[in-house]
């Protein structure tokens, strides 16, 4: 059994970081090669079909996320330019073998989705290392009271997950980005 570390941030809020335990396997943990339904990345595809379905029947329902009572709220949809946002904290991570929610430049997720063109009125990550799955880095964020809540929170419409494979010298297999966020109106 391996010490998955998972941390969230969301922008004017205090950072809170939680753990879990996760059995994890050793390997890649996913395929380059692309299928219909899934999003691709330089270094590893996620299957947005099954992250929508996933997260969204988590909104579906009420739940407490540790102490706090959390109502059951509308669905996201899947935006491509907080899905880059995403990749691009993945990537870094993967990259650099760390783990943390500051990226490139001391960047953090508002400049990163900000760099996409996005212009959001809120935004918030996840970020997750290890899990060799979409149900698995799912079931870690609803296990982890501060992740949990980001995803049940309202004012959130829209996501983007991305993945980045570890090579034999990271130390994890995966690294996984999960970016919420919701488009100013007007």
């Amino acid at each position: 059994m391996s010490q998955i570390a998972i941390r969230r941030s969301v922008i004017g809020h205090l950072a809170v970081i939680a753990a879990a335990s996760l059995l994890a396997a050793c390997g890649s943990g996913g395929s380059d090669t692309p299928t219909t339904n899934q999003a691709v990345t330089a270094t590893a595809s996620v299957d947005l079909d099954r992250i929508l379905q996933l997260v969204n029947a988590a909104r579906a329902q009420a739940r407490a996320c540790g102490g706090t009572n959390m109502p059951a709220t509308s669905a996201v949809t899947w935006n491509s330019k907080v899905a880059t946002a995403a990749q691009v904290q993945s990537d870094f991570m993967r990259t650099q073998d760390v783990f943390t929610h500051s990226g490139a430049g001391g960047s953090n997720v508002g400049d990163r989705l900000s760099a996409t063109g996005y212009d959001w009125a809120a935004v918030g990550e996840n970020i997750a290392a290890g899990q060799l799955s979409e149900d698995e880095v799912v079931a870690a964020w609803l296990a982890s009271p501060a992740h949990c809540s980001a995803i049940m929170t309202s004012g959130y419409s829209q996501i983007g997950v991305a993945r980045a494979n570890g090579v034999s010298t990271n130390t994890f297999p995966s690294y996984w980005t999960m970016v919420l966020a919701r488009p100013t109106t007007g």
